[in-house]
């Protein structure tokens, strides 16, 4: 990281920016080129988890290649100043890399739903109707590297 004094290492920060930031943008490749996409996401126990329709370029791409990217930022303000140069930004970001791991079975979909669901709600133990779990395609990113910054 070449803003090494931006870093930040405490896993608990970590943990707060993830569970503070609203999108995640998931970074896929299809058939050598860049296929971006920004999601709305669950964070538990080491995991980034998604829900998605079950067909679809997403879809498609992942089921070929599982290599994914992914970067996530929140508390974006921007620095004015009156020096042209002198302009800067606020903000926390995390950038990583992973392998997607699809759930199949109902129970684990509904809780990895249930992780998505109380990150945006605040509460937990939504039901799902069998009908909507089988609607749905569930993965999640098992994260290989991640690195962390912010700028206050």
């Amino acid at each position: 990281m070449r803003r090494s004094e931006r870093e930040i290492k405490d896993p608990g920060s970590i943990e707060n920016i993830l569970n503070k930031s609203e999108i995640c943008r998931l970074g896929l490749v299809n058939k050598g080129l860049a296929y971006i996409v920004p999601m709305n996401f669950g964070y538990a126990d080491g995991y980034i988890y998604f829900h998605s329709a079950n067909e679809g370029t997403k879809i498609d791409i992942l089921k070929k290649n599982p290599k994914v990217s992914f970067e996530i930022d929140t508390d974006h303000m921007v620095i004015k100043s009156d020096i042209s140069c002198n302009w800067s930004a606020s903000y926390f970001s995390i950038v990583g890399y992973g392998i997607v791991e699809f759930i199949d079975d109902p129970a684990g979909k509904k809780d990895a739903l249930n992780v998505i669901m109380e990150k945006y709600s605040k509460k937990k133990d939504w039901e799902f109707s069998g009908k909507v779990v089988d609607k749905t395609t569930i993965f999640r990113i098992s994260i290989e590297e991640l690195s962390c910054k912010g700028s206050q």
